[in-house]
């Protein structure tokens, strides 16, 4: 069925940010309403997702109450069965633009149908292509599949209108007049258009400057993005235009998914800070200079607007000082457990989220989990789960993520006098290289017996021993430690950078099945 492209979005213009931050905002809404209207525990459906094969019905339209946030990483789970499987991972492209405009090219030039979700397809120039919608694929009685298309050359035709020359303000015209007669709305896009403000943002979102025409032009020396997760590429792409004389300074935005978490807690993308900011600086030092730079990462938005979390950049030294760590403390859990597993990666996170606290003068999240994982018992069928271990599960997700973006950050890295300035960067390759893949991501009932492993064997107080002292009276595992909160949605604030100064009900992870036949 597919012959030719699979296109995913690496880069979203700036016109889009409102988009996005209001989509992030309404989902942050639902997370506080499911919380509050289950305060004695997260329904347990929301982690206890059954393995199922191949099924349409995935595509189908849902009602905006029906499902809380889509499966955090999704999109790089997909994009990794894709590129290990044979027929599909020569034609599995991330692209530095927006997938539709790539699409639209493609089918211009070609011919063919575009297979999107996407109705914007619609406003582009596809030639004489068609547009087919996943929500619109069926399976016949003899099991083949069978979908509509339409094909906007024939329709504007039939309706009386140029293409691809109205287009564009048709579909602006059904946006602002949306309850209209469709006889109406063709009738103002007949008329010749006197660009308002609002048409002109409207057009802005088609027409913007970005990566994917300075690439087409080959003015834009990109990087790799065959390694690289939409939201990652697209962090990395925002330090690459930085240096392109043709584009306005923009702050470099990096968009986390959305995790089900608590939202009376810090955001569980908290712990991995450090990971994610090692990463980042890395980008920087690989293709721009200076150290007036930093990254606003957005998490989870209570408010709009919103500019985000300002994570500073690392100095180089820093950097070294961070990848020493990591090769350092990954070393001695290596007698504990095998880097190809879970547990190894949760703990060296845990550990990292350890000495960043040093740093900066704070209460470790581990002991929190630490404490929370001697209460904890045999999952029942009971039909909630405590919000703290839902929590303490995204906190693993988000550990597990921010080391796959480092991965893929280092598998990126172009710069041969940057790999040569940082000691260990070698070794920290070579250990990222057994990362656990996304469909492998351990599951909420495996992701709370792994932080029990960690108490049981002792693993954190064996190793920390090494890596340098703690402030004050040091940590204490196992105390009576209190676990205060607060800040529970990022809004404008800042992490600082300092120097330091040394199977059951819950067995299926919903990725674990995925796979294409």
């Amino acid at each position: 069925m597919i012959s030719r492209s699979i296109f995913f979005d690496g880069y979203l213009p700036d016109a889009k940010l409102d988009v996005r931050t209001d989509r992030m905002n309404r989902l942050y809404t639902k997370l506080e309403d499911l919380y509050e209207s289950n305060l004695h525990g997260c329904p347990a459906s929301y982690v206890t997702q059954e393995a199922a094969g191949p099924d349409l019905k995935l595509f189908e339209d849902v009602t905006a109450g029906d499902r809380l946030v889509n499966p955090s990483f999704l999109v790089p789970s997909v994009i990794d069965a894709l590129k290990n499987h044979e027929k599909y991972q020569s034609v599995t492209q991330l692209v530095p633009g927006e997938a539709d405009q790539f699409c639209a090219d493609d089918v211009c030039e070609q011919g063919g149908t575009v297979l999107t979700s996407d109705s914007d397809l619609l406003a582009r120039n596809l030639g004489h292509g068609r547009v087919a919608f996943f929500g619109d694929l069926r399976e016949n009685d003899s099991s083949k599949i069978t979908f509509k298309s339409f094909v906007p050359e024939k329709i504007f035709e039939t309706i009386g209108l140029k293409y691809p020359e109205k287009a564009l303000q048709l579909a602006y015209e059904r946006q602002i007049s949306p309850r209209a007669k469709f006889s109406e709305i063709v009738l103002r896009s007949s008329r010749d258009l006197s660009p308002s403000a609002g048409y002109l943002v409207f057009q802005s979102r088609y027409a913007s400057l970005t990566s994917s025409s300075l690439w087409k032009s080959g003015k834009c020396k990109l990087p790799s993005l065959k390694y690289s997760d939409p939201r990652l590429s697209e962090m990395m792409l925002n330090f690459h235009l930085l240096r392109q004389e043709e584009s306005t300074p923009l702050p470099v935005r990096m968009f986390l998914p959305t995790l089900l978490e608590s939202p009376a807690l810090k955001s569980a993308w908290d712990p991995s800070t450090c990971i994610r900011q090692l990463a980042y600086s890395l980008v920087r030092y690989s293709t721009i200079t200076g150290d007036d730079h930093s990254v606003q990462e957005f998490r989870r938005i209570e408010n709009l607007p919103s500019k985000g979390r300002k994570i500073p950049l690392l100095p180089l030294s820093l950097i070294k000082h961070r990848m020493e760590e990591i090769v350092s403390c990954g070393t001695k859990l290596k007698s504990f457990y095998n880097c190809g597993d879970y547990q190894f990666w949760i703990a060296l996170g845990i550990a990292m989220e350890m000495l960043d606290s040093q740093r900066q003068g704070v209460a470790p999240v581990a002991l929190h989990i630490y404490e929370r994982s001697r209460d904890l018992h045999p999952p029942s069928t009971s039909t909630h789960v405590s919000w703290d271990d839902i929590h303490i599960y995204a906190q693993i997700q988000g550990i597990l993520y921010s080391f796959r973006i480092l991965q893929q950050v280092l598998d990126s890295v172009e710069e041969q006098s940057l790999k040569e300035a940082i000691v260990g960067h070698e070794d920290v390759c070579s250990i990222l290289k057994q990362l656990t893949p996304v469909a492998h991501f351990p599951n909420f009932h495996d992701s709370l017996e792994a932080t029990k492993d960690l108490c049981q064997k002792k693993v954190l107080e064996n190793i920390t021993g090494t890596l340098g002292t703690t402030h004050g009276e040091g940590l204490q595992f196992g105390g009576n430690n209190s676990h205060t909160e607060n800040e529970a949605v990022d809004q404008n604030s800042s992490v600082n950078c300092t120097q330091s100064s040394s199977r059951s009900l819950f067995r299926n992870n919903m990725f674990s099945s995925l796979f294409i036949d």
